[in-house]
């Protein structure tokens, strides 16, 4: 499993009752989610999965959390 995945299991997003919980959630249930840390495969798999479920305001969200994520491995 990514080190992205394994922070996001135990990240304050996953508790959070907003749109960014939302997405960490569905994030960690999406069995053909990249196993991967890599930002720019990870964002355009997200942009895909919210294209196709007309949410594609919400990519902000995503990067949002990919940026706490960064500073935390970057310590």
């Amino acid at each position: 499993m990514s080190k992205f995945l394994d922070w996001l299991k135990t990240s304050k997003y996953i508790k959070s009752d907003d749109v960014c919980g939302d997405l960490a959630n569905d994030m960690l249930r999406d069995k053909k989610f990249p196993d991967t840390d890599d930002e720019e495969r990870l964002t355009r798999y997200v942009e895909f999965q919210l294209a196709m479920h007309d949410h594609r305001e919400d990519i902000k969200e995503f990067k949002k959390i990919y940026r706490s994520f960064s500073r935390t491995i970057s310590r």
